[in-house]
């Protein structure tokens, strides 16, 4: 995941010409250097936290023991009674609950009552479920079909610095290893502790229900 990170992290800066002048110095400089190095780019965040537990506990769960892969197999669906309508067809916006932790940032972060999302939030019963699921299926922007990761070579995704201060993205154009390979396009050998990862991690993000309207 760490050789995941650090190569996503740069890839605009693979894309962006360096101004300043290179400088003997910089031929020792690494950059492609871990993410987070020295641990002090990321911090908890308390907010967020506390927003993820409410959902959760929604949910029926508990925020405390359950994970996130547990809460997927559920399936269920979370509605945000702050957004319920009194008129309409469709008066009840429900979600998942990742995309109830982001509604609740996006949408409710400046309400008056900064703790609404303690009472924001309630699961659905079984009907009300079977129509979000139906809902869903139906909008466009919507996939039911989670993505299993792709394998990358570690070698392909470092960057290099360039004469002239460029950082050139080395895979850029090039495919990704066929599943089971034990070399990559480039000749990377693959059978190597640590020489490849999956991006399988983040799929079930990318693959999120957006929310929906119901009845």
């Amino acid at each position: 995941m760490d050789a995941f990170l650090r190569n996503t992290g740069r890839r605009r800066a693979a894309r962006r010409i360096v101004t300043t002048t290179r400088t003997a110095e910089d031929d020792d400089v690494d950059p492609n250097v871990p993410w987070n190095e020295g641990g002090d780019q990321v911090a908890f965040d308390e907010y967020a936290s506390k927003i993820a537990a409410a959902v959760i506990k929604a949910l029926g769960e508990d925020p405390g023991t359950v994970t996130w892969e547990e809460l997927d197999r559920l399936n269920q669906r979370v509605e945000c009674l702050r957004c319920r309508k009194e008129k309409g067809a469709n008066k009840r916006l429900v979600m998942g609950w990742r995309a109830a932790i982001l509604h609740e940032i996006d949408k409710h972060s400046e309400d008056d009552d900064e703790d609404s999302y303690e009472a924001g939030w309630e699961g659905l019963d079984a009907d009300s479920l079977a129509l979000a699921h139906e809902k869903e299926k139906q909008a466009k922007n919507n996939s039911h079909i989670r993505p299993s990761g792709n394998v990358h070579c570690v070698e392909c995704k470092k960057l290099t610095m360039e004469d002239d201060g460029r950082l050139s993205y080395g895979n850029y154009g090039f495919k990704l290893p066929e599943p089971g390979a034990t070399e990559c396009p480039k000749g990377h050998d693959l059978t190597k502790e640590g020489a490849t990862y999956s991006d399988g991690w983040m799929m079930a993000f990318k693959a999120m229900p957006h929310p929906v309207k119901i009845a």
